[in-house]
This record gives C-alpha cells, sequence and structure tokens, in this order.
C-alpha cells in the first residue's frame, strides 16, 4: 500500500477505512494501469466512469483499433482503457463458452495460418456474447469472417455487459495459457490448457 500512498493518500484513507474486499478490488485495478492514469475517485464515480466508457465502446471500439495499430492515445482515449481494464479487473472471474465474430482484416484472411494473429496478437478487447447469444456475436463475422468459441474452464476476469456482450482484457488469450483448435468451415476453438 505505501506506493498507492504515494500517489494517493486520500484514497489510502479510504480504502482503510472500508471493507477488506473493496481494498483488494482497489489493488487487483491498479495493478494493471500506469500511475500516470491514477486519480481518486469514489465507488460511485467509478461506476459511473465504467458505464461511460462502455457506452462510448460499444457505439464504436475505436479504441481497438488505436490499441491494435498501436497508435498514441489521447488522454481521453487513456481514460476509457483505464476505465473499461477497471470494469474487466473489479468483475467476479467467469467460465463458460463464449463466442466472437471475427472480420479479416485488410490484406489478412482469417484462416488456420492467420488465425492465431487475430487471437493471440490482440492487443485490443475481446468482446464476446455467450452462448446462448451466438447470434449476437455471429452478426460480427462478414464475408470470409469467422466464429470463433473460447471455452473457458478456468476462472478468468471479464466485464458482463448487459447487451449481452462480455468484455475480456487486451492481450488476455496468450499461447502458453490457449490453443486454437479448427473446427472447419471457419469455426475455431480456443480452450484452456
Amino acid at each position: 500500500m505505501s506506493v498507492y500512498l504515494k500517489l494517493l493518500p486520500e484514497l489510502y484513507t479510504g480504502v482503510k477505512s472500508g471493507s477488506k474486499y473493496l481494498a483488494q478490488k482497489t489493488r487487483s485495478v491498479f495493478t494493471s494501469v500506469k500511475p500516470e492514469t491514477l486519480r481518486y475517485k469514489t465507488p460511485t464515480q467509478l461506476q459511473d466512469e465504467i458505464r461511460a466508457a462502455y457506452r462510448e465502446y460499444s457505439r464504436s471500439a475505436y479504441i481497438n483499433d488505436y490499441l491494435r495499430e498501436g497508435k498514441v492515445l489521447s488522454q481521453r482515449d487513456k481514460q476509457q482503457v483505464w476505465a473499461l481494464k477497471a470494469a474487466i479487473n473489479t468483475s467476479e472471474p467467469i467460465t463458460g463458452t463464449f463466442i466472437r465474430g471475427l472480420s479479416p482484416k485488410r490484406n489478412m484472411p482469417i484462416n488456420p495460418d492467420t488465425i492465431e494473429k487475430f487471437i493471440f496478437k490482440n492487443a485490443g478487447f475481446t468482446s464476446t456474447a455467450p452462448l446462448e447469444n451466438a447470434n449476437f456475436a455471429n452478426s460480427f463475422a462478414s464475408m470470409g469472417g469467422a466464429t470463433v468459441k473460447f471455452e473457458i474452464t478456468k476462472p478468468m476476469q471479464a466485464y458482463k455487459a448487459s447487451n449481452y456482450e462480455v468484455l475480456f482484457n487486451t492481450n488476455a488469450f496468450t499461447p502458453d495459457k490457449f490453443k486454437i483448435i479448427h473446427e472447419g468451415d471457419n469455426v475455431y476453438r480456443v480452450v484452456q490448457k
């Protein structure tokens, strides 16, 4: 806590007076963000910022393009990323099957030779839908696209939005923890090792 005390003494006071659960959740958010983006937020302010960031993300996930292309983010964009990561990092871990519809990128079709680039080299957030809402996710698989089933058997943190979307963190899926299985007809499974 000494690092947080130096950065934000008023936050430490709030956490110190709060519950152990609050302290654990506060710590988990800060482990994934850079110190320059830290600032004091009450639980209500944090939830408001998360809702606003997700609302903007759901209208247009341009932030994913910026992250994947390595563009320099504005302060506003950094705050959106921070809020989305906070939403994920403070959520209860989940398991289950989640569906993602993928569209091919410019000059890169989706096939067994390129699928790892789409899954394992994803610097953006991974948007999925629970299995029961597969049609929602499949609507994103355009011509030449693919359907990817993420089978999460070991609990992972993800933000469950109210509109059927489940959002996983940036770089959440890596080849050391997951493997990709091609099921044919542009359908892939991503399973935990």
